[in-house]
């Protein structure tokens, strides 16, 4: 009989290892040191070692564990580090890493020196003023408004930087070919480098145009339609006064108007990312201190306040604000003729004594006061005797002869500056005189250069009103029902004709770089 012996049984451990993945290195550039960490996504058990690698080629362990913190290194001292992450069954090493990861980060001196300078508001040192203020403007690109000097240094940076990629580039240049066309950031015809070329001589159309009359004959209005913009720079601007004197100011010039007629005053709109953004950008070159008015507040000077967009809208707020709750102004100003202010808000706040009642039916979402105030003249005009609008801009004139004439209207205007003295235009005169071109003057005007489209170089409102008498037909250019390809035709041959090119011939309007 046999025995039965037990089995013999064998105990073994068994530990299974991932094998590491290259590790990566990640690097924290603090102000005294540089703390470096290593990390591997795969493997287990994983113990970190770190080596120099110096310029000699020679390594040497530097350090055990997962994160080191080292002291940088002068330069003629770079020394390269890596990283290995290993187990009892893989090994693996980093890419290395330089300690001038973290030199690229000194530029930050300048972004905290500019911002210093912002947010306390600190005009340039003297001294250094051009230095710094191509820092700003060209190698950080903090703003685009800059000095006439810092403006060209930019411009012959851009060509001498278009002309190297161009002949370091493999491809079969002329210099002759090259040097025959003009070079410049941008087309000088209708642009410069801060953005469209803004027409500065439109007055030249309204003065070629206008027929005037006399103060005497130009009868009483019983309506008066205001551009506010333009009659803030002409009230007294009290130098040591807050604004609220400034207000009163204009409290008091209203009320004279007040006491013959009807009043209508109207204050531009300023939306962000507007069409007429740039023509606002060129008005404000040089004013770049913004101010937080208050009634209280000191007035600052004139071009200050008036010539920036966030601080004239501040200003016009505490107006509207004023001229629309301001009681006593209204029991003393409005017994006889009423007030309507335009602001901010689409639809106008009427006045009259107690009363005071929001206009609907003369909504108007468009931000340029030009357009309100037109809309406000024909809304005016089924029941007005005679109306003066007070405005000396010549984009108003061209506005009211173009829907004075579409309207079909009879009614005496006359438009006037607020400034006391200068010419008083009748607008039913000059429509009469001109009638032959006033069909054609609004489109002839917006294409040759107005607040929102770009003027050409060398072409003025001269030309445009020469062309004009001599027939060309703009009848489709404003048309939204005519054919694009009509458009495009009527707008080429005007242009060529006021550039005195014959059709079929090309022609190139060029702005000489000294003029940019």
């Amino acid at each position: 009989m046999s025995v039965l012996k037990p089995p013999k049984v064998s105990r073994c451990h068994l530990q299974v290892f991932e094998c590491v993945s290259k590790p990566n290195i990640t690097a924290e550039c603090r102000r005294n040191n540089i703390s470096l960490s290593c990390s591997s996504i795969r493997g287990n058990e994983v113990t970190y070692s770190w080596e120099t690698l110096p310029p000699g080629g020679n390594n040497s362990c530097l350090h055990l564990g997962q994160e080191m913190e080292i002291y940088p290194l002068p330069p003629s001292e770079s020394t390269t580090y890596t990283c290995t992450a290993k187990n009892p069954v893989s090994r693996a090493t980093s890419d290395p890493i330089d300690l001038g990861v973290c030199s690229i980060q000194q530029p930050q001196a300048f972004a905290c020196l500019f911002g210093l300078l912002f947010a306390l508001n600190i005009d340039y040192p003297k001294e250094l003023k051009y230095t710094l203020e191509v820092l700003e403007t060209i190698f950080m690109e903090l703003s685009t408004n800059c000095t006439q000097r810092v403006r060209s240094l930019k411009t012959k940076l851009l060509l001498e930087i278009r002309v190297i990629a161009l002949f370091s580039s493999d491809r079969d240049v002329d210099v002759k070919d090259v040097l025959a066309y003009e070079l410049a950031p941008v087309p000088t015809a209708m642009f410069t480098e801060d953005g469209m070329r803004i027409c500065k001589a439109k007055s030249t159309l309204k003065k070629s145009l206008q027929i005037e009359v006399s103060r005497r004959n130009a009868g009483d209005a019983d309506v008066t339609v205001i551009d506010g913009s333009a009659l803030l720079w002409i009230i007294h601007w009290p130098a040591d006064g807050t604004v609220a004197d400034f207000i009163e100011n204009v409290k008091t010039r209203l009320a004279s108007y007040l006491s013959e007629s009807d009043v209508y005053l109207i204050f531009d709109r300023y939306y962000d990312y507007s069409i007429k953004s740039v023509t606002r950008d060129v008005r404000e070159t040089g004013v770049n201190k913004k101010h937080h008015l208050l009634l209280s507040t000191k007035l600052p000077a004139q071009k200050v306040v008036l010539s920036s967009i966030e601080n004239k809208k501040q200003l016009n707020l505490l107006l509207c604000e004023e001229l629309t709750q301001d009681r006593l102004f209204h029991l003393r100003s409005t017994n006889k003729h009423k007030l309507v202010v335009t602001g901010e808000d689409p639809c106008p706040i009427e006045i009259k004594m107690e009363e005071r009642r929001t206009r609907y039916d003369l909504e108007n979402q468009q931000e340029e006061a030009d357009t309100i105030i037109v809309q406000q003249v024909l809304g005016c005009a089924g029941e007005a005797h005679q109306i003066s609008v007070v405005s000396d801009d010549t984009d108003v004139f061209v506005l009211l002869l173009h829907h004075y004439h579409q309207a079909g209207l009879d009614v005496p205007l006359i438009m006037e500056s607020p400034c006391k003295g200068r010419a008083i235009v009748d607008i039913k005169s000059t429509l009469a005189k001109h009638s032959q071109i006033v069909k054609n003057l609004l489109p002839a005007h917006a294409i040759s250069g107005c607040d929102t489209v770009a003027s050409y170089y060398g072409l003025g409102k001269g030309s445009v009103i020469k062309v004009l008498k001599a027939g060309n037909d703009l009848s489709a250019i404003g048309n939204v029902d005519a054919p694009f390809q009509q458009v495009l035709d009527q707008a080429t041959a005007f242009i060529s004709a006021s550039s005195s090119v014959k059709r079929g011939q090309n022609f190139y309007l060029r702005a000489p770089l000294d003029k940019l």
